[in-house]
């Protein structure tokens, strides 16, 4: 019964293969909010696969498996130019669960992740491009739209279901959660974007909170533009409401980075292995 849930992806490199997946996890998918027993089984499952992502046995895998399968997830194996990982989504049912990609073997302690891939233009390919390039451990991608967790639902509701950078309840923070707690050594980074230059800048990195401005960080991305950190260069788009951010702000030293481009420097992120090589090396450093 767990082949029926654990299939091997085998195409000419893992940036095409995981957006194969990221791709089949969002046709046709209709928001449905996890239960509590679903955010349960996907967070024993993302514990125990992050926990043991040295060496990836199959033992914990098809465990692993086997308790996701009870609530119709699946993890899928990716073997693809020497890149082996283990994807978590959603099975059948197309609910908006997202793409979490786990890095097997060797990696750096990194967490990429993009939560507004349709919103916020380029940022679910570069952040593909990134989790490849940076040897990270962990990659995650939301799967439906932010402001489509129904078909009348406008950008200016009150309330967003889908927006999983506002929700606790949502299976993308239950993972990250779950995937904080496994490996303390990880760095979660979001990659996101705005519409034009706000307040004159290329890019505004933050850590989610003012009183911890990122200024090396800023620093080590003055390359790409004019770079602000939050907290002491400029008060716009500091993710204070970001729940990944509040919940990865009690750990100390932060462990939370959010960068947001401009849609220039976006365009020159997803062209250009050396740009995104700069940003590798620059979230590297300690805010």
């Amino acid at each position: 019964m767990i082949a029926l849930w654990f299939t091997l992806v085998a195409l000419a490199n893992p940036v095409d293969a995981i957006y194969d997946l990221w791709r089949a996890q969002t046709e046709g998918a209709v928001w449905r909010s996890p239960t509590q027993r679903e955010r349960a089984t996907l967070q024993d499952a993302v514990d125990r696969l992050v926990r043991t992502a040295g060496s990836c046995p199959q033992d914990e895998i098809d465990e692993a498996n086997a308790r996701l399968a009870e609530h119709d997830f699946r993890a899928t194996r990716i073997s693809v130019a020497g890149f082996e990982g283990i994807a978590v989504s959603d099975g059948v049912e197309r609910r908006g669960t997202g793409l979490l990609v786990i890095r097997c073997g060797i990696a750096s302690p990194l967490a990429w992740q993009a939560p507004h891939s349709f919103y916020d233009l380029k940022t679910g390919g570069i952040t593909r491009q990134l989790f490849v390039e940076s040897g990270a451990r962990l990659g995650f991608w939301n799967t439906i739209h932010r402001y489509r967790s129904r078909p009348d639902e406008t950008e200016d509701d009150s309330v967003h279901p889908a927006d999983v950078t506002r929700e606790y309840g949502s299976s993308f923070h239950a993972m990250t959660a779950a995937a904080a707690m496994a490996d303390t050594r990880l760095r979660f980074v979001q990659i996101h974007g705005f519409a034009e230059r706000a307040g004159g800048w290329d890019a505004i990195v933050s850590t989610g909170d003012a009183r911890r401005p990122p200024d090396p960080v800023a620093a080590a991305l003055a390359p790409l533009g004019k770079i602000g950190a939050f907290g002491s260069d400029t008060e716009l788009l500091g993710a204070t409401a970001n729940v990944q951010g509040r919940a990865l702000s009690r750990f100390n030293p932060p462990r939370f980075l959010h960068l947001e481009f401009s849609p220039d420097v976006r365009a020159v992120l997803d062209a250009q292995a050396e740009s995104r090589a700069l940003v590798i090396r620059a979230v590297g450093v300690p805010p």
